[in-house]
């Protein structure tokens, strides 16, 4: 069967349409990434670091009171590494408003010794990774105010 001029037409005014689609979400993403991150973009993986910290202190609890075991264990704890790497990076690739540029550099320095803990998780003191837990706390209400 053979096209018709108009269904060549509307074929073209589709394809158009499709190209000035993708233009526009291709332009708004790199108007995005231009920006200086603000407060709730870099809050959003802070708070992404916190609560890997809390399931590391709340995964030590349960395997010293026995209820889970050394391999389930170390299994999350590297499935939990694996993710705070992630958001290591999203933080680290972030260029943040220059006022906001010390609680990035505070929140770096803490994933890497959030990384330290949950690369020994069955050696960690509870009260340590409570603290790592409480300065990621701290720093997302920082960013909310």
């Amino acid at each position: 069967m053979r096209r018709t001029d108009r269904d060549k037409h509307a074929a073209l005014g589709q394809f158009i349409g499709l190209l000035l689609i993708i233009a526009i979400l291709t332009g708004a993403s790199l108007w995005e990434t231009e920006q200086p991150a603000d407060a709730t973009r870099l809050s959003l993986p802070m708070s992404e670091l916190r609560s890997q910290s809390a399931e590391l202190q709340a995964m030590g609890e349960e395997r010293a009171a026995g209820r889970i075991g050394d391999g389930f264990a170390a299994a999350h704890a590297q499935q939990l590494l694996e993710n705070q790497r992630d958001t290591q990076d999203e933080i680290a690739k972030l260029l943040p408003w220059p006022e906001l540029a010390p609680l990035q550099r505070d929140a770096l320095r803490d994933a890497a010794l959030l990384q330290q803990k949950l690369a020994q998780a069955s050696e960690n003191d509870e009260r340590d990774i409570d603290a790592l837990r409480d300065r990621f706390r701290k720093r997302e209400r920082a960013l909310r105010d």
